[in-house]
Parts: C-alpha cells; sequence; structure tokens
C-alpha cells in the first residue's frame, strides 16, 4: 500500500518540478523561443487545414504582450488576400494593409501550463529514465496535437464571428467550435495533460500494479 509519505515526496518533487519549468519559461530567451515556436507551428497546421483562409500568426512585440507571452493570430480570406495583393502590385505599392482580423491567444495557457503539468507528472511516474523520455517525446507531440486543434476550433469560432467570405456557415462544425471556445480552457488543458501522462508513461501491467497496491 502506498504510504503517506511516498505520496508526500511525489507531491514534493512534482512541485519542484513544476516551478523549476515554470521558471525556466520564464526566461525571456525561452519564452520568446516557445511563442515563436507556437506561432509558426499553429500557422502551418491551420494553413493546412483551412486553405481558403489567410491566417498569420506572430508574437505580439509590446512590452506587457511580451511579459505575458502573447501571440497575435491574423485571419481573413486567401482570395481577398490575393486580390488586395495583386492591385497593389499593379499600382506599385510596396506596403499592403490586408484586410485582416485579429484575435490573440496566450502562449502560457495554451502550450506551456498543460506541458509544464505533463511534464511534472512525468518526473514522479516510478519508471526507469529511458520509458520516461520515450513517454516525453510521445506525450509531446499528443500535447502539440491538443494545442493545434484547439487552435483550429478557436479560429473558426473567430471566422464565424467575423465573416469574411469564408468558413462562415452556422453548421455542425461551428456549432462545435463554440462549445470548444467557450468551454475548453484551462482545466481542460491540465485534463488532456493528465490523460496523455497516463497514456504514455504506462503499460496496463503498471496500472494493474499500481490499483493492486491501492487495493491491497
Amino acid at each position: 500500500m502506498i504510504s503517506f509519505k511516498s505520496l508526500f515526496i511525489k507531491l514534493l518533487v512534482f512541485c519542484l518540478a513544476y516551478a523549476l519549468l515554470l521558471g525556466a519559461f520564464s526566461i525571456p530567451a525561452f519564452r520568446n523561443a516557445s511563442g515563436n515556436f507556437f506561432s509558426s507551428s499553429s500557422e502551418a497546421f491551420l494553413n493546412v487545414f483551412l486553405p481558403k483562409g489567410y491566417i498569420h500568426l506572430e508574437r505580439n512585440k509590446t512590452a506587457e504582450a511580451e511579459k505575458l507571452n502573447v501571440a497575435r493570430v491574423m485571419f481573413g480570406s486567401q482570395k481577398r488576400v490575393d486580390e488586395q495583393m495583386a492591385e497593389a502590385s499593379k499600382r506599385g505599392d510596396k506596403n499592403v494593409n490586408l484586410d485582416l482580423t485579429e484575435f490573440q491567444i496566450k502562449v502560457e495557457e495554451f502550450l506551456l501550463m498543460p506541458l509544464i503539468f505533463f511534464l511534472s507528472l512525468l518526473a514522479i511516474t516510478p519508471v526507469g529514465w529511458r520509458r520516461k523520455l520515450i513517454g516525453a517525446v510521445w506525450g509531446i507531440l499528443l500535447l502539440l496535437l491538443f494545442v493545434w486543434l484547439k487552435m483550429l476550433f478557436y479560429t473558426l469560432y473567430y471566422y464565424g464571428q467575423h465573416p469574411s467570405g469564408v468558413y462562415e456557415g452556422k453548421g455542425l462544425l461551428l456549432h462545435f467550435a463554440t462549445f470548444v471556445f467557450n468551454y475548453a480552457k484551462m482545466g481542460v488543458n491540465v485534463l488532456a495533460a493528465t490523460l496523455v501522462w497516463a497514456l504514455v508513461a504506462f503499460r496496463f501491467s503498471d496500472w494493474r500494479k499500481t490499483l493492486g497496491g491501492l487495493a491491497g
């Protein structure tokens, strides 16, 4: 049976790992790198699955937003952007004011918090370092997929709120995107991180042994 002392030590290690990772991602170089990665990878993912849209992400570089690690998401119709670019080219204009709408995303909430929570859980998992390393790789990939899918539905929601000629339908997909936008907040991020940890860190035999220990 798991002792109180063992649980206390694991909780202490979890809190220490969480604090260290949170501190690491608060360092400007790591914070900037995470924001840039989130923006570039999300932009690539969204442009694959929303080909009719023009979507561009970049870090918000204002002083206050940089501290909060905020990404700007600018979106509109690819067809409309192409038309504006063609018109500007005919006029010889190099600076084009594109007809885009914008919303902002906190990178900590979307990416870093679930990632840090997952890695902290992995730190206290009673398996060898090799399995932890493999679990970390697969877990990070699964969490990235979760983050990108969430971004997809957030972007669809904003397309529905700001008509641009594309992705304006009122069908099931938009209703689901609205549901995700309204309810998939921090709690869902933590739940996703926990489920990913349970999936990649343990084998069936591990769960059987753990449950047996709790029962005994």
